[in-house]
């Protein structure tokens, strides 16, 4: 349900913090080709974002092997590297980094797991994410050409599988 073309990829990992069944250790990695919608110049100027964060989640409820609603709360630090390159027609390449701070409150909705395999969850994810940018590089081109809000909030829906291992 995007007007970009990529992939977000998430690992939530309770070895780290000894098996909890409420707490994890948070990973998220993603990649997006800017669109035309984003990108105003385009075809002449082509973009894409990748943002890598670490942190923790924290989920209120244990997971079953029955229908579920599972809410969340995770926050994060990350990186994040925004840029331009040339399109149909030569021209400078931009670039604009920054280390963000990320919220994010959801909720998982669980379905049956005994249809997969027994410790194996899945379902839909719906959640709500506010990045705050604490460091921006200063490429004042890039930013002409494509404002880059300071700090932005975005609701998100996706689908999710969970293996315990």
């Amino acid at each position: 349900m995007s007007d970009a073309n990529g992939f977000y990829l998430r690992y939530l990992w309770n070895e780290i913090t000894g098996h909890s069944e409420h707490f994890q250790f948070d990973l998220h990695y993603q990649f997006w080709t800017l669109a035309n919608a984003k990108l105003p110049a385009y075809p002449n100027r082509h973009g894409h974002y990748q943002q890598f964060s670490l942190g923790g989640n924290y989920s209120f409820i244990k997971p079953k092997k029955t229908f579920q609603l599972l809410p969340y709360v995770s926050l994060r630090f990350g990186y994040k590297d925004e840029r331009t390159y040339a399109g149909e027609f030569p021209g400078p390449d931009y670039n604009v980094w920054s280390i963000n701070a990320i919220g994010e409150a959801g909720l998982r909705i669980k379905l049956p797991a005994n249809i997969i395999h027994k410790n194996c969850y899945y379902g839909l994810t719906l959640n709500y994410q506010y990045v705050a940018t604490l460091y921006k590089s200063n490429d004042y081109q890039l930013v002409s050409a494509y404002p880059f809000a300071q700090n932005v909030n975005y609701f998100g829906l996706g689908g999710f599988v969970m293996v315990d291992l």
